[in-house]
């Protein structure tokens, strides 16, 4: 919680939404920065590169709570990265109770669980 309020990833300006991979290319950094130099020169050496795909679009509500995050293998020579791809889903801005219109949803992996990856 202290990461996020601190990073700026909360910090777009009203109305300007971050993508879901925006923020996780973000915090995948800071989690190679929380790890110890042996381990972040392991995961270099011989961990499975992650790679952040753009948002999948989805509509706001129950297409979006139904949408997981996807982890596939990248389709390239050897399949050596694994590819995350987010949810993302946004609200009208019309035809909805003012603290509902305009929302912005998107699923992430936490800090916690890029450290552990």
């Amino acid at each position: 919680q202290e990461y996020c309020c601190e990073s700026g990833l909360m910090g777009a300006a009203k109305g300007a939404a971050r993508s879901a991979k925006e923020i996780n290319e973000e915090t995948f950094a800071k989690a190679l920065e929380m790890v110890s130099p042996w381990q972040r020169e392991r995961y270099e050496r011989e961990g499975r590169k992650l790679v952040f795909a753009p948002d999948r679009e989805l509509p706001a509500g129950p297409p979006w709570l139904a949408a997981p995050m996807v982890y596939s293998p990248e389709s390239g020579e050897d399949g050596s990265a694994l590819v995350l791809t987010c949810p993302s889903g946004k609200s009208p801005t019309v035809g909805l109770p003012d603290r509902f219109a305009g929302m912005h949803y998107i699923k992430i992996p936490s800090l916690v669980s890029f450290v552990e990856y």
